[in-house]
């Protein structure tokens, strides 16, 4: 029976759009075509294409997490066949490429011409009221229109002035809030207020109103650090699109020279996106990655939060905590952050399809959430066995693409299976094995050589305090220290407002345990391992979902009855979301004066390469680099000279010893110094400004040394007599 709904008509026209813009990424990338847009394209292909096939013939629904399973999907996909390209195939990206274009063009095509009614289940999602489809009368739609957007509107027009007349040039110790103005703010606070006015409505399209708020909060956020600079920032960023470069250009993984390189998988697949879009670096992705990572990371906590039972007005609510507390910076263009997205919606499809347990309630299930579960919210008609394959996938790209995040993913889903709010005992065995087999296998380069840095401090809570604490800002400049203060400030007040709000609930007897292993599972890996004084930010970053779904979940109705009462903590709630703005610029960006890319940084780096690139043959046993440089001496296609670079010793005379040694080993020797650099060391490791002159003085008195490049705030130094 033909059912004639628009719900299905425009999952149709994605099914098409989807096949269309799929075949012509593979026919550019096939014949290596040079046109306009083929970017875009070859990212439909890299990050929608694979997932959204295997998902429509699989006859899911259409929903937002269709989306973001596709694209999860997809990158799995693409990490693990590009690692076998690497190591296997030789590189052979272009026929990959093509492979999976034509594989997705068949696959869409039976899905548009198969029968309708065998299409998707007419009772699943896609089966809306008409009404959901039909747009109102033209004044109806301007009152709507008015009614949910002016305060986001004027404040969009305020902040976008604001970002115009940003002066990056007045960044200094307190980064970027120094060089936006101060009506920015006045901007961003209206879109706030826009955000929970429409929450207050309660309606669909006020929650539809409310995330295109969100969705400006976050592009303007972020964009007036992306728009504003001269560079893409963060020097960790360039390093990680050297190594994306190294691999696009069908280089080999460089285990003994980088821990990354042992989990690859985020790299090899940026690599071969690079060489489908056509293009020679992967910069072009590098500055709005905050976004893009920010936005699907809300998305995935909105359903994550319909999962848990928050429904939408709390879910979106949630999703608003989200953005403007998360200052810890793990959403630039690195594996962890696509880690972090691959691990909720992981635990999400878990919750969704898996979430069923035994009956029996435990004592200590019972201590943490009560026996009544949230209403069941299955994705699709997945059986268990397909779910388990589709999470095991993920999985799969997950263990080859970062050393911590599968940890995180094999406590949350055993704390889930101990705590009876799931069924996934063997599927935590089975992750937690793989992990293990990876490690022990692909990365075995590394950890043959820093077992004392994996299990050193295994369970010293003494060693990963210090490491994760009072290590990072021991040295540090007084405004750094007083950043740092802030950051933690941050984190305590959202963990223990989030604790408060699960004690009510609990109370309440309508607290789900899934929130209980959410909120303390990330801490497990804590305990057990400092990951380079790191481990307080990622477990932080995990465990942020949680915490801001259970202050969304915050009932005022249970603090008093009162009118006035309610009132006046609404608007006091108001107010703390308003000011979280401007305490997000500090604690997010509060790091700019270094983390900034200037020309002049790339300026001695290029000097650097032409340098390098003047001996012949450049061959990386007779030179060695030392920086005093945010950004690395290695420049994009100069992997050759990786193993090469080091940190020159903060004491001349270290120093000096250091230098002698590599010279009588008869290295060429060169020390790289940056205007980003040094103020680091200043900012950083509490070095007095101007303290540069002194040090090179000294250290000229120990060993020879000659200045061969210059730029404005930087420098190239050669160590001894130059070789000819």
């Amino acid at each position: 029976m033909k059912v004639n709904n628009p719900g299905r008509r425009a999952l149709q026209f994605a099914d098409g759009l989807v096949l269309i813009l799929t075949a012509v990424a593979g026919m550019l990338a096939g014949f290596d075509w040079d046109v306009p847009g083929r970017t875009f394209y070859a990212a439909v292909l890299v990050l929608l294409g694979p997932g959204w096939t295997v998902l429509r013939l699989l006859r899911a629904p259409i929903e937002m997490f269709t989306v973001v399973l596709a694209s999860a999907l997809s990158i799995a996909y693409t990490m693990v066949v590009t690692l076998v390209l690497t190591t296997r195939l030789g590189w052979a990206w272009q026929e990959s490429a093509v492979v999976t274009a034509v594989s997705c063009v068949c696959g869409l095509a039976v899905v548009l011409l198969r029968r309708e009614s065998d299409a998707l289940d007419v009772n699943r999602s896609v089966e809306l009221d008409a009404d959901a489809w039909t747009l109102p009368a033209p004044k109806q739609l301007a009152r709507i229109a008015v009614r949910r957007f002016s305060y986001g509107a004027i404040g969009l027009v305020i902040a976008v002035v604001g970002t115009i007349n940003t002066d990056i040039d007045a960044i200094g110790s307190w980064g970027m809030i120094q060089a936006v103005p101060p009506y920015f703010f006045l901007g961003t606070a209206l879109i706030v207020i826009g955000v929970l006015d429409n929450l207050a409505g309660g309606a669909r399209s006020s929650v539809a109103a409310a995330w295109a708020h969100i969705i400006a909060l976050i592009v303007l956020f972020h964009g007036v650090v992306a728009f504003t600079q001269p560079n893409p920032r963060f020097p960790v960023a360039w390093l990680h699109v050297a190594f994306a470069d190294h691999i696009g250009g069908g280089g080999p993984l460089l285990q003994s020279a980088d821990a990354r390189f042992s989990w690859p998988g985020f790299f090899t697949a940026a690599g071969y996106l690079e060489r489908v879009a056509g293009t020679d670096t992967m910069l072009w992705a590098m500055a709005m990655a905050p976004v893009a990572v920010t936005i699907v990371s809300a998305a995935v906590l909105y359903d994550l939060g319909l999962t848990l039972g928050l429904g939408s007005t709390r879910g979106t609510l949630a999703g608003l905590v989200f953005v403007l507390t998360n200052w810890i910076g793990q959403d630039y263009f690195a594996p962890q952050a696509v880690a972090f997205l691959l691990v909720f919606v992981i635990v999400d499809l878990v919750l969704r399809n898996l979430g069923t347990a035994p009956l029996a309630i435990r004592r200590l299930s019972r201590l943490a959430g009560t026996a009544t579960r949230t209403p069941s919210r299955p994705y699709g008609n997945a059986s268990r066995i397909l779910t388990l394959s589709i999470v095991l996938a993920l999985s799969a790209a997950l263990i080859i693409s970062h050393q911590l995040s599968p940890v995180m993913l094999v406590c949350i889903l055993g704390g889930l299976a101990i705590l009876q709010r799931s069924s996934t005992y063997r599927l935590t065995f089975i992750i937690g094995l793989a992990f293990i087999g990876w490690v022990s296998y692909a990365a075995e380069a590394y950890w043959l050589g820093n077992s004392n840095v994996i299990f050193g401090s295994l369970g010293d809570v003494s060693t990963i305090a210090s490491q994760n604490v009072a290590q990072r800002s021991a040295s540090a400049s007084d405004t750094r220290q007083l950043i740092f203060r802030l950051r933690m400030l941050t984190m305590l007040t959202t963990w223990l407002a989030a604790g408060a709000c699960l004690l009510v609930l609990r109370r309440q007897n309508r607290l789900d345990r899934a929130f209980v292993v959410l909120l303390f599972a990330p801490f497990v890996p804590l305990l057990a391992q400092p990951y380079g004084g790191e481990g307080l930010l990622r477990t932080a970053l995990f465990t942020l979902p949680a915490a801001a779904m259970l202050i969304a979940s915050a009932d005022l109705s249970s603090v008093t009855a009162a009118r006035p009462a309610r009132y006046a903590i609404a608007a006091g709630l108001t107010v703390s979301a308003v000011a979280l703005v401007p305490l997000l610029m500090i604690t997010r960006y509060g790091n700019e004066s270094y983390e900034i890319v200037t020309n002049d940084d790339l300026a001695v780096n290029e000097a650097m390469g032409d340098i390098l690139d003047r001996r012949d043959p450049p061959d990386e046993a007779q030179v060695k680099m030392f920086a005093f440089s945010t950004l690395s001496p290695l420049l994009i296609g100069r992997m050759e000279y990786f193993s090469s670079t080091r940190r020159l010793p903060r004491t001349p005379e270290r120093a000096a010893e250091v230098l002698r040694t590599q010279l009588d080993e008869g290295d060429d020797v060169f020390i790289v110094v940056s205007g980003s650099g040094l103020v680091q060391l200043e900012e950083v490791e509490g070095f007095q400004p101007g303290w540069e002159d002194e040090y090179f003085v000294e250290l000229g008195r120990l060993v020879p040394l000659q200045v061969v490049a210059t730029t404005t705030y930087g420098r190239v130094i050669e160590v001894g007599n130059s070789r000819p």
